[in-house]
């Protein structure tokens, strides 16, 4: 068995189909597959203020949430930070 059989399934969701790639998911995959080693199952996700390049355009990306990234982002591991920002 390949170390990308070897990863959980995609969990079912009820959402509508995204026609995006997961690329994330598919860029790990491929390195599991082609080095033979495993994938970290968690990361960290923390970011400093110094990596935040344009906070106002990041901010209002969140809000309107017009991507998946920026949806994900927004209702999950950004949820928090969205409530405290001002109002536009």
């Amino acid at each position: 068995m390949t170390a990308a059989a070897a990863q959980p399934p995609m969990p079912e969701t009820t959402e509508p189909a995204d026609p995006s790639l997961p690329l994330c998911e598919v860029l790990e995959r491929e390195y599991a597959a082609i080095t033979g080693e495993t994938v970290a199952a968690t990361y960290d996700w923390r970011f400093t203020p110094e990596q935040i390049l344009e906070p106002v355009r990041l901010a209002d990306r969140l809000r309107d949430a017009e991507d998946r990234a920026s949806w994900n982002l927004g209702r999950e591991r950004a949820r928090e930070a969205l409530t405290n920002l001002p109002p536009r």
